[in-house]
């Protein structure tokens, strides 16, 4: 089986990482944050539509500064509009 692979230029070097093992992927205006499975977290300075296009089918954008990897899911909480993944991160702002 062939893994999804994401190129991700990190300050001074360049990442390739498998896609799969990307939990949540935040843009605070400045800065693009790959969380990561095994706890990691990469940070770039491509804004998150540059890597929207590039993603699999399986993440999905919850706001215009989140995107979430849905095999990380463990809750929804409709009422609230949060989504509730594996590293206890919390989505917020559902649209």
């Amino acid at each position: 089986m062939l893994r999804e692979r994401l190129m991700i230029e990190c300050e001074s070097k360049i990442d390739l990482i498998d896609v799969g093992k990307v939990i949540l992927i935040f843009n605070d205006s400045v800065v693009t944050e790959f969380h990561m499975s095994n706890g990691e977290k990469l940070i770039c300075s491509k804004s998150i539509k540059f890597f929207e296009t590039k993603l699999p089918q399986y993440f999905y954008k919850t706001n215009r500064n989140t995107i979430i990897n849905l095999m990380y899911v463990v809750k929804v909480n409709k009422k609230s509009r949060t989504i509730t993944l594996t590293n206890n991160n919390t989505a917020t702002n559902l649209s």
